[in-house]
């Protein structure tokens, strides 16, 4: 039987709009099947991140100025006269109006069948049922993400929640502990953790940046351990899949269509056990990491629309942002694929001459090296997830190929000088004493001074 569609996209997310608008670009007929709300959900909780961390910046930069005398030091404290409505009303406008080019009516408009029903059925024949439609498709990709019910009562409340009791240490949890902390909320962070898997200093660094700010840490299995009771709680790392799919997509045996799985895995070629359906995005997991998402959308849209040959390296993607930022492997994790032959090359500045903030922020920078091999950036500062980005290409590259890069940084207080410091001290390891290069110059300068 024909096929209607070339790819139905079962989305509900950025990742699922932007796998939508590529694939019509490459001429293919596509199907965009939401559930109604799920979108701007997603996108109202994201730019609420984002506003709370713009304010908290205007706080920072606040603060110093109170602290010089400039400015009144008497008003209220820090997020006290936050009008959270407004805020949230923000958010909600912004989630519907900032990418325009993704709107359901841009979307229509460039030839997307956009269906906003929840699905109902997927069969192995690659039909797609919902209340209205049934769509037949030569291949699915799953981009729906993560249910939003674990900010429901965040954005239900009525002010600034005077506690946020906030689950685990990955990234989305110490980037929201850091943005309400900086305008007055009480945080407790119910974690053993913080960035579990990341490099050791970067974990350190990050803990005790948010303890100077506030955060108070709580660990989950504490005994005789009574935190303060929280008014709002983000229970990240406990979120279920937006939607279920058959369970024979996760699984050899037969089940019925209607027996459904609330996760998903995936190959290298992001191929669930059905070899017409993919999957992307959050849906894989719970990192909200947008390049990786992006990563995602074009490998799982090739293998979807050509030849399934494609498959994912994440050896040289970014995590992070723009506070914290890695690339490649932490230096155990070196030690472990490569043996004892791994080192690392550090650099640290204090900050202390910068009033951007009232609490100096340090800049950290460690690059792990197989030989002359990078295999690993690890950063901490101001601008992380840019700099990171830029070192992504040289994974797997000697170090030497960073030579123009550290001779064009100027302030050696920034994280790119901390950056070309350590690139120095990985270079001038070949003239340590004991080295071939260094006996050889010796030979030479003694040479040279007895002729």
């Amino acid at each position: 039987m024909p096929a209607d569609y070339d790819l139905v996209i079962l989305g509900g997310t950025l990742e699922g709009r932007m796998a939508a608008t590529r694939a019509v670009g490459y001429g293919a007929r596509v199907a965009l099947v939401e559930v109604p709300g799920l979108f701007e959900r997603n996108q109202q909780q994201r730019y609420l991140l984002q506003g709370l961390q713009q304010l908290g910046r205007g706080l920072q930069q606040q603060g110093v100025g109170q602290l010089f005398g400039l400015g009144c030091a008497e008003g209220k404290a820090a997020g006290g006269g936050l009008n959270w409505a407004a805020l949230l009303e923000w958010s909600a406008i912004a989630a519907q109006t900032q990418c325009a080019h993704l709107s359901a009516d841009a979307m229509s408009a460039g030839g997307i069948d956009v269906i906003f029903e929840v699905p109902e059925r997927l069969s192995r024949k690659m039909v797609v049922t919902t209340a209205s439609r049934r769509l037949r498709s030569r291949g699915i990709i799953a981009a729906y993400g993560l249910s939003t019910d674990v900010f429901d009562d965040l954005l239900k409340a009525q002010t600034l929640p005077n506690i946020v009791e906030i689950w685990v240490g990955g990234e989305r949890s110490v980037q929201w502990a850091e943005a309400l902390s900086a305008l007055g909320a009480q945080v407790l962070l119910k974690t053993a953790t913080v960035l579990p898997g990341w490099d050791d200093a970067i974990q350190g660094l990050v803990r005790s940046q948010l303890i100077a700010k506030g955060v108070q840490f709580v660990e989950p299995d504490a005994p005789n351990s009574k935190p303060p009771q929280a008014d709002v709680t983000l229970k990240f790392g406990t979120e279920q899949s937006a939607l279920r799919l058959p369970q024979w997509i996760q699984s050899n045996g037969r089940q019925a269509d209607d027996c459904l799985e609330p996760a998903l895995t995936v190959n290298r070629k992001l191929q669930t056990r059905h070899p017409r359906v993919f999957a992307c995005g959050a849906v894989l997991g719970s990192s909200s990491n947008a390049s990786l998402a992006q990563y995602e959308v074009k490998i799982a849209l090739a293998n979807a629309l050509f030849l399934s040959k494609n498959q994912v390296d994440y050896s040289a993607l970014v995590h992070g942002n723009c506070q914290f930022a890695r690339v490649g492997c932490t230096e155990v994790q070196a030690r472990k694929q490569y043996g004892p032959d791994i080192r690392s090359w550090q650099a640290m500045s204090a900050n202390s001459t910068d009033l951007s903030r009232a609490v100096p922020q340090s800049s950290y920078c460690k690059l792990v090296c197989l030989g002359d091999r990078l295999v690993g950036v690890h950063l901490y500062g101001e601008g992380a997830n840019d700099w990171a980005t830029s070192l992504a290409s040289a994974i797997g590259q000697s170090i030497t190929s960073l030579d123009d890069f550290a001779g064009n940084v100027s302030n050696s207080q920034s994280l790119g000088g901390l950056i070309a410091s350590a690139v120095g001290q990985a270079q001038q390891r070949h003239w340590q004493p004991h080295a071939w290069r260094r006996d050889w110059a010796e030979n030479w300068f003694n040479w040279r001074r007895n002729r």
